[in-house]
């Protein structure tokens, strides 16, 4: 049986401190097949190598290998328990080590600072069992408030940003390496000052050690996070971008195929009235062929060539789908708008909108869009029937979108989130409200040429 000392007791401490601290971090990330027994088979070895750890020597070089190896059992356990590349266990990992030690060194600070602790002894790192001032009541209330106020402080800042199943993308190995390693000097550090030279150090100048290392946690942290949040935000805009080059390319197709489409149309018009002459024809041949050319002779002018492209595109689509779309859109008036800005909106938007009909019962199938201007505002309301319902959809940004059959949510919130930077880039903004089972959505626009 090991000897019991304030070493043996805090070493069980420091691991439960520990494993609170990578429950924040590795609760939402994608768990592996029979995650529970992994997880109890992985805690057992951690605790019996914990509580069976030797320790020949009590002094800074030992203890810090100790509580390394302690972590690296933990990093082992949750590779071990989690469906994550080792990079991300690791980076997780290395950020709940710097919670505990941010936790532990902001709990000296106050204690130092106020005297319930001092220089003379090296205590919970001792061969002796602890004092019974060190582990008064008082000491053991501000420990648990102190604890409790960090880890919850830290989830809320760092923590929170891992969304559940979500990928972690880590843009460099060294910065974990770096920050790891600045983690185990910090670590040997503490140790050695409070082995070492503990006793020679006035209280007073131990507290503020101890408050430089906890800065220097924070801020090993925070840099930690401010890399991933940029590798995240880089990786949304390169998905930004590679959807925008697909507008583009569907956009040239349309065109070419609407063009393509108008010019067969105007043939075989000429081509329909050599045939309607001939009376050997039967009259039920020349109705179904008109019908059939009706179908594509859809057409719509609204001045603006994108935008009749764009609205011929969907006419079509909703005729083959039988929902019946009406517009009352002047394309001149949106000439401003550059031609995949235009693209873009109006095919999220008719996209949305068709999608949501086509759910529904045929007398329901209808699309409704109506373009208002009053001086340098544009307004447009599109209106569709729906059986959808605006839920909290969260994305990177906290946004809120509505709820959708697609597979991916985010991807829907991707494109009302494109609309929405498009209105702004135009100086206006959009909104949308579901009432009576009807979904509206409203966008405006400034013309700043008519402005200027």
């Amino acid at each position: 049986m090991p000897e019991i000392s304030g070493l043996f007791i805090y070493r069980l401490v420091f691991l439960f401190e520990l494993l609170v601290s990578e429950g924040l971090f590795f609760f939402k990330v994608k768990r592996k097949n029979h995650f529970w027994w992994r997880l109890s088979g992985s805690l057992l070895v951690i605790v019996l190598v914990t509580l069976f750890y030797p320790i020949p020597f009590y002094n800074w070089w030992y203890t810090s290998l100790m509580f390394v190896v302690i972590f690296g059992l933990t990093m082992c356990a949750a590779w071990i328990c989690f469906a994550e590349s080792f990079s991300t266990i690791a980076f997780l990992s290395v950020a709940s080590y710097l919670v505990q030690h941010i936790a532990y060194q902001g709990l000296n600070s106050i204690l130092y600072f106020s005297g319930l602790s001092n220089s003379s002894t090296i205590g919970i790192y001792g061969q002796k069992l602890p004092t019974a001032n060190e582990f008064s009541v008082i000491t053991t209330i501000i420990n648990i408030v102190v604890y409790i106020a960090i880890y919850f402080f830290c989830f809320v800042l760092f923590a929170n940003q891992i969304k559940k199943n979500s990928e972690i993308m880590i843009s460099s190995g060294y910065m974990i390496l770096f920050v790891g390693f600045l983690l185990v000097v910090i670590v040997g550090i503490n140790a050695y000052i409070v082995y070492s030279v503990n006793d020679e150090i006035p209280y007073i100048f131990m507290g503020f050690f101890d408050l430089l290392s906890f800065f220097c946690c924070f801020l090993s942290l925070s840099f930690m996070f401010k890399l991933l949040d940029q590798r995240q935000m880089k990786t949304e805009l390169d998905d930004a971008y590679e959807i925008i080059r697909q507008e583009k390319r569907q956009y040239e197709l349309s065109k070419n195929n609407i063009d393509l489409i108008n010019r067969r149309v105007h043939d075989l018009k000429h081509q329909m009235e050599a045939i309607i002459s001939n009376e050997n024809v039967k009259k039920e041949v020349v109705n179904e062929m008109t019908s059939a050319i009706k179908i594509y002779d859809s057409s719509i002018k609204t001045g603006n060539k994108v935008l009749d492209t764009i609205m011929t595109e969907k006419s079509l689509e909703c005729s083959q789908k039988n929902i019946k779309i009406t517009c009352l859109l002047d394309g001149k008036k949106l000439n401003f708008m550059s031609e995949l800005d235009l693209y873009t909106f109006f095919g999220n938007a008719l996209d949305n909108a068709i999608e949501s009909v086509s759910k529904l019962s045929e007398d329901k199938r209808a699309i409704s869009l109506t373009m208002t201007k009053k001086g340098n505002f544009i307004s447009l309301v599109i209106q569709n029937y729906t059986d959808n319902k605006i839920v909290p959809i969260k994305d990177n940004q906290e946004n809120t979108f509505i709820k959708t059959s697609k597979e991916d949510p985010l991807f829907h919130g991707f494109g009302m989130r494109s609309m929405e930077n498009i209105a702004e880039k135009y100086g206006g903004n959009i909104n949308f409200e579901i009432s009576d089972g009807i979904f509206y959505l409203y966008a405006l626009f400034v013309d700043r040429e008519v402005a200027n």
